[in-house]
């Protein structure tokens, strides 16, 4: 079902149980009963509501709402609270004028009935409601839901109230003031979660997926900021790439990047990525004799003569670094014995650029093996066509470890 029908139901059973419940409660005398009519009525404006907020929250983005209508389910949402609000203050007046009234009930079976039915018909509701509503990310839903729930529980307590008004009076005006401090305390949270989607609150949930796409396509992120519209994700971001690369290649990555969040994130609407153009130490490498040599000539300062079997770790401050993307690298060639021939620890020079600093890495090298702790898919592709074996290892290993386990040729 589609958020749309589910609020239509609602609304159509609502109107009956209201009509049915009026017209009892005032019949038999029960505040209680009055009381949940009432909150039954005020749930086919808050249903209504509901699919309003739906509706408008589907407009697409004009010119005056550049962002769209997603807000228009949180108003909605608002709208709802409201009408709760209203009912517990119009429930607690009837169940306190009836204790101080002494009303007695007649307690008959079609009264039993509609109020079992009420119970049984909210329930089944609220769990649709927050069903498809979490499906949808659909704050009106889940409030309308809990609305439902409130309709249960309270229907329950309406139920427990007739029960002992044969032995005790203002048992039904009880009922009736329980029914409305219940639902005052739902009011109160769900206010609270309407107000942080107001207030452009985080979704800490898609920042973290964000963040596992960019390293497992070697995306130098920077900054990620997102909030909640309604149902939709809004995230904006700030990625590093060289300044040497040319408008086109830096165009090429940041619209690649785009369509790959859209399409593997759920529930995210919009990407606004901020291109932040850097090179490695602010653009420049400083060699040993003090010279300058600009991010281009990149390739000449990770030459290492080749004098074997080429195998690199990526290591970082001189311990086993976790990502195959590393600061640098220690580079040990081999001989075809397995002997040791020279080895080094080399900067990786790419390590701020942004996407594939690895790769390039690895080819500037001429590397034969990687021993790492963990490879993005993509930068896996790569390396095989490249010919270039890879080999993932526990995290916490030592360097020592892997050399005497993995480069030993005793």
């Amino acid at each position: 079902m589609t958020k749309e029908s589910v609020s239509i139901l609602s609304i159509v059973i609502n109107l009956i149980l209201a009509l049915l419940k009026l017209g009892i409660g005032f019949f038999v005398g029960s505040a209680a009963l009055v009381a949940d009519g009432i909150h039954s009525s005020l749930d086919i404006v808050s249903s209504g509501a509901t699919y309003l907020g739906i509706k408008v929250a589907r407009k697409p983005a004009d010119k005056e709402h550049p962002y769209g209508h997603w807000r228009a389910e949180t108003i909605a949402s608002f709208v709802v609270i409201f009408l709760l609000l209203i009912s517990v203050v119009w429930i607690i007046y009837e169940g306190a004028s009836s204790i101080i009234k002494k009303e007695s009930i007649q307690i008959t079976f079609p009264v039993l009935l509609i109020v079992v039915f009420s119970i049984i018909i909210n329930e089944v509701m609220a769990r649709l409601k927050f069903n498809i509503g979490k499906k949808n990310d659909s704050l009106a839903l889940i409030a309308d839901g809990e609305h439902s729930r409130a309709d249960s529980l309270s229907s329950v307590a309406v139920l427990v109230g007739l029960f002992l008004t044969r032995w005790v009076t203002q048992a039904d005006g009880a009922a009736a003031i329980f029914v409305g401090l219940y639902i005052l305390h739902e009011t109160y949270i769900l206010s609270g979660q309407t107000i942080d989607n107001l207030l452009d609150v985080a979704n800490p949930i898609i920042e973290e997926k964000i963040r596992k796409i960019c390293q497992d396509e070697e995306i130098d992120l920077l900054q990620i900021k997102s909030r909640k519209l309604g149902m939709e994700n809004f995230v904006e971001l700030k990625i590093g790439l060289n300044r040497q690369w040319k408008i086109e290649r830096a165009s090429e990555v940041t619209k690649n990047l785009e369509k790959l969040l859209l399409k593997r994130v759920e529930n995210l609407k919009f990407v606004v990525i901020q291109v932040v153009s850097h090179d490695f130490k602010r653009g420049y490498i400083k060699a040993r004799n003090g010279h300058l040599t600009q991010f281009k000539n990149m390739a000449q300062a990770v030459s290492f003569e080749k004098r074997g079997i080429r195998t690199i770790i990526s290591v970082k401050d001189g311990k086993f670094y976790n990502d195959f993307g590393a600061p640098e690298y220690l580079v040990i060639d081999q001989d075809k014995n397995g002997d040791i021939i020279q080895k080094r620890i080399v900067k990786n020079p790419y390590f701020t650029v942004g996407r594939g600093h690895g790769v390039r890495f690895v080819k500037a090298i001429e590397a034969d093996r990687i021993i790492t702790g963990e490879i993005g898919s993509g930068a896996m592709v790569i390396l095989k066509e490249m010919g270039v074996g890879f080999e993932i290892i526990p995290k916490d290993t030592a360097i020592e470890e892997i050399i005497k386990e993995k480069l030993s040729s005793t």
